[in-house]
């Protein structure tokens, strides 16, 4: 499934983790992802320098005309 298209859910926490969050300080925090290609980044600026790397090759791999 391509990445633009997928939807990740999050499985809910059972009444017993949410007390050992509790007793325990434990916070949980959503995450964004970031998808480029097979890639997965949780940092947005590693995406795009990636992603800006790729583009530096291509123009690298394409003939120049004359």
């Amino acid at each position: 499934m391509p990445a633009e298209n997928q939807v990740h859910v999050r499985p809910a926490e059972s009444s017993e983790d949410t007390a050992d969050m509790t007793k325990y300080g434990i916070i949980r925090t959503p995450v964004d992802y970031f998808y480029l290609g097979k890639y997965r980044y949780t940092d947005l600026k590693d995406a795009i320098a990636q992603a800006r790397r790729e583009v530096t090759a291509m123009k690298g791999a394409l003939p120049v005309s004359k």
